[in-house]
């Protein structure tokens, strides 16, 4: 008998009889339409037994902020920033694609010669303090860069032979490269050994045995070359045609080089209402130390103010907003990224080619 042909019987022989009858007839009814449950357990006859798990995922994942991350991703490929290909390879994973976006455009832009010398994170948050665990969905999202060590960088050795083919080419030389990755991010040299010296004298004034306490002679670790005017980039490219040495000629050409690829974009400025989240942070960790001789009193400084700069949280090094429903915008805002990133690998490379840096 077929199946329409029972459900009709049924049909008619519930309208007889008591009510219980009736409700125990509807009951047989619903029964028969429904598939019997002892296949889907993964039996083969009727009987009680286990769900099998069978082909079932074996790993489920929850994470905050997943339509967050959907979105600015979907706009990193509208934008050329990310390929469609990251997608599958992330096996649609948004925040897997994102990192996958991240990573291939900092290759792109020269984060394997970056990593030979500056030990550098990057993050993309939708907040714009990226240690905060609260979620934040305001249509921004922001690129954080900020290194989870500094590098390391001897001048002294270079100065020496940068002096020998003009008295001004060191001061000129030192203050293009720092100044290249200053406006990107924070490099601690002799400035900054020098500024903490004139802060420990001003906590010790008054203190009865201030007189016993020794601080390091930092200026005069600072060589008399440094003290010279420095050129101008244009008389820098000038001097070039008198220069002898084809080390020091390369080296120039590198740092001219790096001043340009610093200034190609503008360093992003924050307006107050981000200012505003790191007003009791910390200064930003340095990318850098450059020191005039190995294990000398900058050097010995620096190490002092380390122990000290993960105390309160620092400010980054560098946060750049971005509108996550603005393609030109999030566009915008990864050629600023490139050219930071850019920056780092000219200074590294440079960083290579001078005396007394052999890793």
């Amino acid at each position: 008998m077929s199946r329409l042909a029972v459900s009709r019987a049924c049909d008619r022989a519930s309208r007889t009889g008591t009510p219980s009858q009736r409700r125990a007839i509807e009951n047989v009814v619903a029964a028969a339409r429904l598939a019997p449950a002892y296949p889907l357990m993964g039996g083969s006859r009727p009987g009680w037994g286990l769900v099998s798990l069978v082909d079932a995922p074996t790993q489920y994942r929850v994470r905050h902020g997943d339509r967050i991350a959907a979105r600015i991703g979907a706009n990193l490929l509208r934008a050329g920033v990310a390929p469609a290909a990251a997608w599958i390879t992330a096996k649609r994973d948004p925040f897997d694609f994102l990192r996958l976006a991240l990573e291939r455009w900092v290759a792109e832009s020269g984060g394997g010669v970056l990593s030979e010398n500056f030990n550098m994170t990057l993050t993309l948050s939708s907040n714009a303090d990226a240690f905060s665990s609260e979620e934040v969905d305001d249509g921004y999202a922001y690129l954080i860069a900020d290194p989870s060590q500094s590098g390391y960088l001897v001048m002294g050795p270079a100065l020496r032979a940068l002096e020998q083919e003009h008295p001004r080419l060191p001061a000129s030389f030192y203050r293009v490269f720092i100044g290249a990755i200053n406006r990107w991010a924070r490099v601690f040299d002799y400035q900054d050994a020098l500024e903490r010296n004139e802060m420990l004298r001003d906590w010790y004034e008054g203190d009865p045995d201030a007189e016993t306490i020794e601080l390091p002679d930092i200026e005069s670790m600072i060589p008399t070359s440094l003290r010279e005017k420095a050129l101008p980039t244009r008389g820098l490219r000038r001097l070039m045609r008198r220069i002898g040495s084809r080390d020091v000629l390369g080296w120039i050409e590198g740092v001219l080089a790096l001043h340009k690829e610093s200034n190609r974009c503008t360093a992003p400025d924050l307006d107050s209402s981000i200012r505003d989240q790191f007003y009791d942070s910390n200064p930003p960790l340095p990318v850098l130390l450059t020191v005039f001789e190995k294990h000398d009193g900058i050097e010995g400084a620096f190490d002092d103010v380390a122990q000290g700069m993960m105390e309160v949280t620092p400010e980054p090094n560098f946060i750049l907003p971005l509108r996550t429903d603005d393609v030109d915008q999030v566009r915008d805002a990864f050629a600023t990224l490139r050219c930071f990133c850019r920056t780092l690998t000219f200074a590294s490379e440079l960083m290579k080619q001078l005396p007394g840096n052999a890793n």
